[in-house]
């Protein structure tokens, strides 16, 4: 029995070790990799990129998460943001809106789309609810035409302003197969919306996006999501990562958290340093592409050609499956170095238990053998298995003693470590404090998951079935 103890606790040790080794290779690795690449003259200049941003309601921060990507170290001319919601009376769009206006050197379109029809929004200078929501008014900003707009431009009364200045009302409605020809290049914005067939998405984020789509003008895109709050050199970094290696297909990033301002947010920012770190980290540098949804960065001809978003229309984890469609086209999968933030101010003890149960699902039905696991990540957990491996001594004080201070130290080692490699010494007392408590926390949320069923997103509430299959 003490062998096999002995053995667990020789596992946890190595993971825990390993894992906090490939966060630091993958924050600190990264930027020598694309040195060698520049030297060998294979990252190409900047490249155009479509920033997606699905919305769905004001998320704490929002307005300075969204800011800091129009604030990007990145030629204006050569990236644009376009956001989406599917309700036109969304309090995100004001808010995106709004921060158009203060960026009219950043390209920028807004999408309200539903029901295979939208509005769409350049630049977003004014959002006018006529027609119960739907149309939207907007200035072109700096006199220029909006390149590969949708629709006919029609233009709204007059303001007093030159007619280079005048505001523009644009309508389209999404054809058949909106997502079908994305991939093509060179494809005008008007050819992409035509199609056998319109794609119909159970997964809300990836309905959101398949509406946004056809009006971004670029090959490549990122997707972000709404909570998500980047350094400036971020975009630049994700592109030289994208083209730092042959076939690199899709890059994606770390996550910290931020904004801990009650004990729900503080453990969210501590899962998020820790075991949602090094899992990831860990998996992807050994080849096995472990995505996180939050950042990806990738070509659009290259996704459909291998699928597309039809592929992921209807599973609730779409970023690892995406992941996994390019690592088995015989692409790889990278980490960029630039980590991101995830806003995490706001949520108590009871969301951040639900969002946890959400993950814990999809693990359980993707990587089953993995999920029943998971327990030796957690040196909490295995604290009695440690006083079992000391035998006969294990009623003595000096093996307690020592027990402890192998599982405090590996969940230092875990959290702290990861929090130190991705935020520095800010606030690493709240690591050292609840790795504890959200070691406990996490073994009810395992404990829980294979008896839960349904899962509620953002006011979707649907049931998950065999590889996070959606159903309404």
């Amino acid at each position: 029995m003490s062998a096999v103890a002995l053995t667990l606790l020789a596992l946890t040790t190595l993971w825990t070790a390993l894992g906090l080794a490939a966060v630091v290779r993958a924050r600190h690795g990264a930027p020598r990799r694309r040195a060698r690449a520049r030297g060998r003259a294979m990252v190409p200049p900047v490249r155009p990129v479509s920033v997606l941003k699905p919305l769905c309601g004001a998320d704490p921060g929002l307005e300075d998460s969204l800011d800091s990507f129009f604030l990007q170290d990145y030629p204006s001319t050569m990236f644009e943001i376009v956001f989406g919601v599917e309700d036109p009376r969304d309090p995100a769009l004001a808010i995106a809106s709004e921060l158009a206006r203060r960026h009219p050197e950043v390209p920028c379109r807004m999408v309200v789309h539903r029901d295979g029809r939208a509005t769409v929004c350049v630049h977003g200078v004014s959002i006018d609810g006529n027609d119960g929501g739907r149309s939207i008014r907007a200035g072109r900003g700096r006199g220029d035409a909006p390149e590969g707009r949708v629709g006919t431009p029609t233009p709204s009364r007059r303001d007093g302003l030159s007619s280079s200045r005048r505001a523009l009302t644009y309508r389209s409605t999404l054809g058949p197969g909106a997502a079908g020809a994305l991939g093509r290049r060179g494809a005008s914005a008007a050819d992409r919306l035509r199609g056998p067939e319109r794609i119909r998405a159970t997964n809300p984020k990836v309905r959101n996006l398949l509406g946004m789509l056809p009006h971004a003008r670029h090959d490549l895109l990122l997707i972000s999501d709404s909570n998500v709050r980047v350094a400036p050199q971020y975009l630049r970094d994700m592109v030289e990562t994208l083209g730092s290696e042959p076939a690199v297909g899709l890059v994606t990033s770390l996550v910290a958290g931020r904004g801990e301002d009650r004990l729900g947010a503080a453990l969210e920012s501590v899962q998020l340093a820790g075991f949602c770190a090094a899992g990831p980290a860990l998996a992807t540098s050994a080849g096995d592409a472990a995505v996180v949804g939050k950042s990806m960065l990738f070509s659009r001809a290259l996704f459909e050609m291998i699928g597309g978003f039809a592929r992921v229309a209807d599973v609730l984890a779409e970023d690892y499956v995406m992941g996994k469609m390019f690592q088995h086209a015989g692409y790889r999968v990278r980490l960029g170095s630039t980590v991101v933030e995830n806003v995490t101010a706001g949520t108590s003890v009871l969301a951040f238990l639900r969002r946890q149960r959400r993950w814990s699902m999809l693990r359980l039905r993707l990587r089953p053998l993995a999920f029943l696991l998971e327990p030796l990540a957690s040196p909490l957990v295995l604290l009695p298995l440690a006083l079992v491996a000391c035998g006969p001594w294990a009623a003595a004080w000096a093996a307690w003693a020592a027990c402890a201070a192998w599982a405090a130290g590996m969940l230092a080692l875990r959290d702290a470590g990861g929090w130190l490699v991705l935020r520095g010494w800010r606030r690493i007392w709240i690591p050292l404090l609840l790795a504890p408590l959200r070691d406990l926390c996490m073994l009810g949320v395992w404990l829980l998951t294979p008896f839960a069923r349904h899962v509620s997103w953002r006011g979707h509430r649907v049931r998950v079935g065999a590889g996070t299959l959606l159903f309404d």
